[in-house]
């Protein structure tokens, strides 16, 4: 792949936080975790938790899939970044 692969959706947002699991991930990733960076509260091979300032609801999320990290991303208009592995 030398393009990102790249999909925007809604999803929900509930104690403020969503996840992102990849199907073949255990069931139960992230359960009473304490956020580790105020942003990402967990992330295990397969999944991540994210924080989100919204308690509950619907909130958009782009997820961009790549074969190497970006070798200068532009985060300039976001609020709060996160690097983690």
């Amino acid at each position: 792949m030398t393009e990102p692969l790249t999909e925007t959706g809604m999803v929900p947002a509930d104690y403020h936080a969503f996840w992102l699991v990849d199907r073949s991930s255990p069931a139960g990733i992230g359960e009473g975790v304490i956020p580790a960076n105020g942003l990402v509260e967990q992330s295990v091979p397969g999944a991540v938790v994210v924080q989100t300032g919204v308690a509950s609801g619907e909130v958009s999320v782009t997820v961009e899939v790549r074969d190497a990290a970006p070798a200068s991303p532009d985060v300039g208009d976001w609020d709060e970044v996160a690097e983690f592995q």
